[in-house]
């Protein structure tokens, strides 16, 4: 179908092809879908993610309540206090190490194996940071306990910050808008359980970590390429 300008001679246009009505502009880049069920879902995202901020922030305040009582009753709070504190640095550093390489090679590899690479790295350095902890920091009896909490802590506190800025952009009407409703609404419980499942084990094997260096101080050594080489498995078999 064609549309004549109003103006003799002038050439032939063809005309604009209607909208769909299955699609519509601000929701995961115009594809199609019932607006109103993905209205719902992005609304399930929202109320997940608020859900798993309360979670981790209970969790975290209840660990780091236990490490604060048990440091007065035994009479080490100050090495309990240095300990959470040293820990949550601790995460940090492994963090950022693992993002710089991530980084690095970005350009030249596949997203996949630069998320591997980049988990691969933060669990390497954790037995080291560990090591590092203990020798900074005079191991008390409940130095692991500590070490744990701290560790999960700070990446809670990390997930809070990540799901806030996460649930502001479900209601940005811009490509990141967009981007973020798309990839919240792919995500599921599951997704949700094996996050969550992932931070308590890291924290837990931080905790490990910090039992076994303090013990046998030489094991970073070992601890290291053994907390690399699972964190890169796992990773990759996440994301096939």
């Amino acid at each position: 179908m064609t549309v004549p300008d109003a103006t003799p001679g002038a050439p032939v246009h063809p005309a604009e092809p209607a909208p769909d009505a299955s699609t519509c502009p601000h929701c995961a880049a115009g594809t199609p879908h019932d607006h109103e069920v993905f209205a719902d879902r992005v609304e399930a995202r929202r109320a997940a993610l608020a859900r798993r901020c309360w979670a981790r922030a209970v969790l975290a305040t209840l660990l780091v309540g236990v490490v604060v009582v048990l440091g007065l009753r035994d009479g080490n709070l100050v090495t309990q206090v240095l300990t959470l504190a040293g820990s949550a640095v601790a995460w940090a550093l492994a963090v950022v190490l693992g993002l710089l390489l991530g980084a690095m090679i970005a350009r030249r590899r596949p997203p996949r194996v630069v998320l591997a690479t980049s988990a691969m790295c933060a669990a390497g350095v954790a037995p080291l940071l560990a090591w590092l902890l203990v020798t900074l920091v005079e191991p008390a009896p409940l130095a692991p306990l500590a070490a744990g909490a701290g560790w999960f802590a700070a990446a809670g506190a990390a997930e809070v910050v990540r799901a806030a800025t996460t649930r502001r952009l479900l209601d940005d009407a811009g490509r990141e808008g967009d981007n973020a409703r798309a990839r919240e609404t792919r995500l599921t419980q599951a997704d949700d359980a094996r996050d969550d499942r992932r931070a308590l084990l890291t924290a837990a094997g931080f905790a490990v970590a910090v039992l076994v260096v303090g013990l046998v101080p030489p094991s970073a050594l070992v601890l290291a390429p053994l907390a690399a080489a699972l964190a890169a498995l796992t990773s990759l078999r996440d994301r096939r």
